[in-house]
């Protein structure tokens, strides 16, 4: 089978989960003996758009909803590469109208939703669900919403790794013909060192250094946790935005180590010498690619409990889930692992057999079987049409 996967960041240029997801998936599929091609689409503007100031980003996201050339340009390719399936991931900045191309193409159309980047331009939902900036909250981000959902239409199957993701779209009446299924995050298995059951010291932070990602609520939770325990370190990989700010406020209060960015591969030694990975995020995420690594090493997770994190970080089982944005209510979470130390390593059997259903050929399999059913799997069960 011939599959072409269309996306706006990959290989080096890949930022986050998503393009994660589609290398391990592309990888497991082309194991699989199909003919994968990924195929990375932007428009011009795409790289600078988070360095844009407001009213310059939403003018280019109106933009690229009619842009014509990139719609000839992918008309083209499909009418050459002639693939069995397409399918898509991220697509904005790939041009608006790509999805009217691959309906007009009658080509069996998969798409894969991986954040809320159609429901609002910066793919940033506060923790209860509403958009961060007032200009997505207004009648303009209402009027934007309404134009990208009739130029996306119906694809034939819609496929979300958490039930939270689908609720989203379709409380804000995306893909309204489409079939929908639930199927997980692919993860690479590997091989978790031992630790010791006595002792959690070490805490991990991976990801992008971003208020919205929760990094300086952290910082405040770490800075009360230092005071009851002085031998505790923080490990904090990745940059962004607020690094200039962490790096001030991490002299202060000491045992903070800034890594900056990783490869693939740092991040697993990281994760191999940790005790606990955090996720505070005080926006809502999806099914962060991170925590299925951690699993995958052997490591419990903190994490907030927003969007669809809860059905990922099972509490008391994998990890332990804190409210979003409550400082107190993180301290509390970790006095509880590093005064009951013996109770953290014993969920690391369990964050293992979470990530064993997440291994890459078997979500392969799931991705094959709804290839060629026309989407009626739902992680092996049925899945109806939901309108």
């Amino acid at each position: 089978m011939k599959v072409l996967m269309i996306t706006n960041r990959y290989a080096r240029d890949a930022r986050g989960g998503a393009e994660r997801v589609v290398a391990l998936l592309a990888d497991a599929l082309a194991a699989r003996g199909h003919d994968v091609a990924v195929c990375v689409r932007v428009t011009v503007g795409f790289r600078a758009l988070a360095r844009m100031p407001t009213l310059v980003r939403a003018l280019w996201h109106l933009l690229d909803l009619c842009n014509v050339a990139a719609a000839w340009s992918l008309a083209r390719q499909l009418r050459r590469e002639r693939p069995d399936i397409v399918h898509t991931h991220n697509l904005v900045g790939c041009g608006g109208l790509a999805p009217w191309v691959i309906r007009r193409s009658g080509i069996r159309w998969v798409h894969t939703l991986h954040d809320v980047q159609l429901i609002t331009p910066s793919g940033l939902l506060d923790a209860q669900g509403q958009p961060y900036t007032a200009i997505e909250r207004s009648m303009i981000g209402t009027a934007f919403r309404a134009m990208r959902r009739a130029l996306f239409g119906s694809p034939t199957i819609v496929v979300a790794p958490t039930r939270w993701l689908h609720a989203l779209h379709r409380q804000s009446r995306f893909f309204p013909q489409s079939r929908r299924a639930l199927v997980v995050n692919p993860v690479a298995l590997q091989q978790y060192a031992p630790r010791d059951p006595a002792a959690v010291r070490t805490l991990l932070f991976v990801g992008q250094v971003e208020g919205s990602k929760g990094i300086v609520l952290l910082l405040e939770a770490f800075a009360q946790l230092r005071v009851m325990f002085p031998d505790v370190a923080l490990h904090i990989v990745g940059d962004g935005s607020a690094l200039p700010t962490l790096k001030r406020a991490a002299r202060d209060v000491g045992s903070v180590v800034l890594r900056g960015r990783l490869d693939a591969d740092g991040v697993r030694r990281a994760l191999q010498h940790a005790d606990l990975l955090v996720v505070p995020s005080v926006c809502a995420e999806n099914q962060p690619s991170v925590i299925l690594e951690a699993f995958a090493a052997g490591v419990p997770v903190v994490a907030s409990r927003v969007g669809g994190i809860p059905e990922l970080v099972e509490d008391g089982v994998t990890g332990f889930l804190a409210d979003s944005g409550s400082v107190e209510d993180l301290v509390r979470v970790f006095r509880c692992c590093i005064e009951g130390p013996r109770l953290v390593h014993a969920m690391r059997g369990a964050c293992r057999a979470r990530a064993e259903q997440h291994d890459s050929a078997a979500v392969a399999a799931w991705y094959e079987t709804l290839y060629t059913s026309g989407g009626t799997k739902e992680n092996g069960e049925n899945a109806e049409r939901e309108t």
